[in-house]
């Protein structure tokens, strides 16, 4: 019996905790570029008054922040597949 990741992941919803680590980064890009069928992938993204670190400004909402991360070079080919 053969199996590949996308066809695992064909249809199915994925929680990422520690998406806006370098793991879980990661994790994301190779999910969006690896598995086109995937049905939804939450990443829920605490809000915090840390003091901001050199990747995340903690300040921005979830979406922002999100954003930020999404437009990092990391997604550069999930971008360029997607346009």
């Amino acid at each position: 019996m053969t199996s590949s990741i996308s066809e695992f992941y064909e249809g199915k919803t994925v929680l990422v905790y520690g998406s806006t680590t370098f793991p879980g980064k990661v994790l994301i890009e190779k999910l969006l570029r690896s598995c086109p069928d995937i049905n939804k992938i939450y990443c829920p993204i605490q809000t915090s008054t840390k003091k901001p670190t050199l990747t995340i400004n903690h300040h921005f909402s979830p979406l922002d922040t999100f954003a930020e991360i999404y437009a990092t070079k990391l997604f550069d080919r999930v971008r360029r597949n997607n346009a």
